[in-house]
């Protein structure tokens, strides 16, 4: 009713049509095969890197000559910027004093030198000199002058103090003195 098939003889049957085919006759006939193969691929991939196209986009291995080439260059460009760029700053420097100069109005004080200025000033009994801000960033420059203490004070009682930093300091063209615990600030100019 069915057929029946030997699977031994099946795969015997198998071997021996591609073993025909194949001319290959025994297993170190498949490993000699095999090894000739390999030898031809890497005959090829070598063959193939000599004659080998750089893709676009990515950079050939480069020479010894194109390497000197790029750094000769590179140095030019280097030297090139430097004397564009050196002399045009030095002009914008010497500009600037210049202008300064000029104006006459160069700021020239430390905040050491102020600060001992204002400490020294004869305020009135009973007033400590605390500490002093400069502006001194835009012409005409000022100062302020913190105290200390609840003394009763005037304008008139400062007017020395004021006096005394417009003749010190030429530049100055605002003295405020604040007192800190009373609230009251005067303001004088030359």
């Amino acid at each position: 009713m069915g057929f029946e098939v030997d699977q031994n003889k099946k795969s015997e049957d198998l071997w021996s049509v591609s073993r025909k085919s194949s001319g290959v006759e025994s297993l170190s006939d498949i490993k000699a095969t095999d090894e000739e193969a390999r030898q031809d691929l890497r005959k090829k991939a070598a063959s193939n890197r000599k004659n080998a196209r750089v893709p676009a986009g990515t950079k050939a291995p480069a020479s010894s000559s194109s390497k000197a080439v790029a750094f000769v260059l590179t140095i030019a460009v280097v030297t090139l910027m430097l004397s564009i760029v050196i002399p045009v700053v030095t002009n914008v420097i010497a500009r600037n004093r210049r202008a300064k100069a000029e104006s006459g109005r160069e700021w020239n004080y430390s905040q050491m030198y102020i600060s001992a200025l204002a400490n020294m000033m004869p305020y009135p009994e009973g007033m400590t000199f605390d500490h002093v801000t400069a502006q001194n960033i835009v012409a005409p420059y000022g100062l302020t002058i913190y105290l200390s203490g609840d003394a009763e004070t005037t304008k008139e009682d400062y007017t020395t103090c004021a006096v005394l930093i417009f003749r010190t300091m030429e530049d100055v063209g605002s003295v405020r003195i604040n007192e800190q615990d009373t609230g009251r600030e005067y303001v004088f100019s030359p």
